[in-house]
């Protein structure tokens, strides 16, 4: 049977440095389009203040085949106590039928 289920989003969770977030899906996803800055965004929640990611993020959270469900992002410096809200478009899962995240996905940290 064909996967035919797009990848979720599990959570995110900010550094204790405060300048990075990692983000965990619910399935392997295509590192292409997972580790593209431009697949995401990050604000400080309830507002329209953009928290700036620092380029293309890292690969973690391999797979018994070796396949990746987190990526992990710099970002300009985190406020403490402040709670973010990252959203994500345009990742898709390693499967052969390429299902995408469904559109604004969001989760907060």
């Amino acid at each position: 049977n064909p996967d035919l289920t797009a990848p979720g989003l599990v959570r995110a969770v900010g550094s204790s440095t405060m300048n990075q977030v990692t983000i965990w899906f619910d399935e392997a996803v295509d590192p292409a389009t997972a580790v593209n800055f431009a697949n995401y965004s990050i604000v400080q929640t309830g507002t329209a203040n953009q928290l700036t990611i620092l380029g293309n993020g890292t690969l973690g959270g391999q797979n018994s085949s070796g396949q990746f469900t987190r990526v992990t992002f710099s970002t300009a410096p985190q406020t403490e106590n402040q709670n973010y809200t990252v959203t994500v478009n345009g990742v898709k899962d390693t499967s052969n039928a390429g299902n995408t995240i469904a559109a604004n996905s969001t989760t907060t940290f």
